[in-house]
């Protein structure tokens, strides 16, 4: 309906008729809680001796994806990020510092009977307590490494673009842009003392955009 709206500006009823409506046995339940199942299948086909690994990467791949779109990335989430994900799970890690996006998103319901809506929205953030001196330890205290959201080395990068243009033009390209300069999509970030020139997924998204437009030889001639 939304889709139909934005593009066509039509509603959907024009098309169904308003008679025929969505049935379920289990309706929609809080999201928290409902991942919380989620997770404890995960789990579950993860445990010792199950080697049920690619069930739960199938459950996990569309919580990626909402993860992925709750940080503004509309990109697949790599294989490689699914496997990390699971490991996280499977060390016991709570689902919520995997998928910090995806707990910030919540159910969000309006009108009833045939105008009733259902969709996802963010929380204007997730609701914390501060503990001042004295008051105790907090119960639970996460953090967020940077090196979560920017999570792209150069090579890394470049292999986005294999076939489309080589890792020197690329190069080339980003300084033409200006996309370091950008601090949605690249971050010096020091790990164990060391600087890493690190790039976000939004840098990809940056790059597709620019590349039909580009004069290459232009670019690479100066």
């Amino acid at each position: 309906d939304d889709l139909l709206g934005r593009v066509f500006h039509e509603p959907l009823r024009e098309h169904l008729p308003e008679r025929v409506l969505p049935v379920s046995v289990d309706p929609p339940r809080d999201l928290g809680v409902m991942l919380d199942d989620s997770f404890s299948t995960i789990r579950r086909l993860l445990g010792p001796g199950t080697r049920k690994a690619s069930q739960a990467k199938a459950y996990v791949r569309p919580i990626a994806i909402l993860e992925h779109a709750a940080q503004g990335s509309d990109l697949a989430p790599s294989e490689g990020e699914l496997r990390r994900a699971l490991g996280r799970l499977q060390s016991g890690e709570d689902w919520r510092s995997v998928f910090p996006g995806a707990a910030s998103m919540r159910l969000d319901s309006s009108g009833s009977g045939l105008t009733y809506k259902l969709r996802l929205t963010r929380n204007e953030g997730i609701a914390v307590h501060r503990v001042a001196d004295g008051e105790g330890a907090p119960l639970a205290e996460r953090r967020v490494a940077e090196t979560d959201f920017y999570n792209l080395g150069f090579k890394k990068l470049a292999r986005h673009f294999t076939g489309t243009v080589s890792s020197a033009r690329l190069r080339a390209v980003i300084d033409h842009i200006g996309l370091q300069a950008d601090e949605d999509c690249f971050k010096t970030i020091l790990v164990n003392g060391v600087p890493h020139s690190l790039y976000s997924p939004k840098a990809i998204e940056r790059l597709q955009l620019a590349l039909p437009d580009l004069d290459m030889e232009e670019i690479w001639l100066d």
